[in-house]
């Protein structure tokens, strides 16, 4: 039986799950394959510290390049985060041949294009299931189960942390900055929470899971990026109200000549829709392909033991490939050159907005008018009994499928009006 050796560099919380759980299933992979998995070399901060995991002392290190570089080491595994040592890291092993699983989305948002040629020019591969949604298998239904297809439409709850928050003020009425205290207390978010809540989290997992479905590298940067921070409690309120809730939602959509649109940013999706029965720190990913029709895959998106299902998961097919000899044999991913982008104007949506007016009809009627000038039909107005001191009440407008385009026009149009107060909210409504 073949004893294929692993590199793991980090020892957090992820991969302590997976050296417990590479232990506790020992005996299970030795009689489903042909193979042992053993663990050759761990790369730590710090070698004294405490650990989630028994491992030998004689095996750790802090020179993360020896782990790496070891011709002894099969198959790197990255659990240490980051764009700059991982990156490093990750090309180097690919340099010497070696297969690597990570689960750093940030790493393969930034440079997947590049690692993954780096790979096939070196025969290897680089396997990343856990760096989008947790244990949910979406990179390989995509890779795999639709390859048959044409993804034409991608809408994911990608970041567990803003998910929660956004359930918590849905279903338990405490404000943005309760909820995500809440959050930070539970684990949830971190110290500093910039990355899920500004959206960028999201971000990166739509970018990477657009590019596997379209076939060209999309970075960030292709990504209008808006995420939840200060979203306000009336705001949900006045969502549910009218049977929908507030999703952070990372999308891709294909239209029919071939060219797509990208987004993160705040959606009003129905109540009783399956997006919006995704609660707490859960994720999904809502898809549909010219095959296949609509499907959704649901489950945990983070966490210790769901993260390292899939990193155990890319594992064992790194070492399966390995044993037969055919990594860097699976079929490209990326096979375009450049993708075209729809434009605002071909985009449309209905649109969920907040005003904030004077008291008056007149008002009312000059933002009628400028939604007219524009094209924009409104489907429901509601003004809210509730008023500041000086008058001002939210008004809250449902418009029908309109262009972005237009949409974005009219509301710039609004904001420049000396009657209206504070800043014009604007989400779209998912058909």
């Amino acid at each position: 039986m073949k004893e294929i050796k692993i590199g793991l560099l980090g020892l957090g919380t992820v991969a302590s799950g997976l050296v417990n759980a590479i232990a506790d299933t020992k005996d299970l992979l030795a009689k489903r394959n042909n193979y042992s998995l053993s663990i050759a070399g761990i790369a730590v901060r710090y070698l004294n510290a405490t650990r989630a995991c028994e491992v030998d002392s004689s095996i750790l290190t802090t020179d993360t390049f020896s782990v790496v570089n070891n011709p002894d080491v099969d198959i790197v595994l990255e659990l240490i985060g980051g764009t700059t040592l991982a990156y490093d890291l990750v090309k180097k092993a690919l340099e010497n041949g070696k297969a690597v699983v990570s689960a750093n989305k940030a790493l393969i948002a930034a440079h997947g294009e590049e690692l993954f040629q780096l790979a096939e020019q070196n025969n290897t591969a680089i396997f990343f299931e856990a760096a989008v949604a947790g244990g949910i298998p979406i990179i390989k239904a995509l890779k795999e189960s639709l390859a048959g297809n044409h993804v034409t439409s991608i809408s994911g709850i990608l970041n567990g942390t803003c998910n929660y928050i956004l359930t918590q003020m849905q279903e338990n009425d405490q404000s943005f900055d309760d909820a995500l205290q809440g959050a930070t207390d539970l684990g949830y978010a971190e110290a500093d929470p910039s990355l899920d809540i500004d959206g960028d989290d999201t971000a990166q997992k739509t970018a990477i899971l657009a590019s596997l479905a379209y076939g060209t590298w999309f970075g960030t940067d292709a990504i209008d990026i808006k995420g939840i921070r200060g979203i306000s409690l009336s705001d949900i309120q006045y969502a549910k109200e009218s049977g929908y809730s507030i999703k952070l939602l990372g999308s891709y959509t294909l239209n029919e000549k071939g060219a797509v649109a990208l987004s993160t940013e705040c959606t009003l999706v129905r109540e009783d829709s399956m997006l919006g029965n995704v609660k707490g720190a859960f994720n999904a990913v809502e898809l549909e392909g010219d095959l296949l029709g609509p499907g959704m895959l649901y489950g945990q998106g983070a966490g210790q033991k769901p993260t390292a299902s899939s990193v155990f998961a890319d594992l064992i097919e790194a070492a399966s490939q390995f044993c037969n000899d055919t990594l860097g044999q699976q079929q490209k991913m990326i096979f375009r050159d450049k993708a075209a982008f729809i434009s605002q104007e071909e985009q449309s949506s209905p649109f969920y907005l907040r005003l904030m007016l004077e008291d008056c009809p007149a008002v009312f009627g000059k933002v009628a008018l400028i939604l007219g000038n524009y094209g924009i039909s409104m489907d429901s107005v509601n003004q809210k009994s509730e008023a500041s001191a000086d008058g001002v009440k939210p008004v809250v407008i449902q418009t029908h499928e309109v262009s972005v385009e237009a949409m974005n026009q009219a509301v710039a149009e609004i904001q420049a009006s000396e009657y209206v107060h504070e800043q014009v909210v604007l989400y779209p409504i998912k058909a």
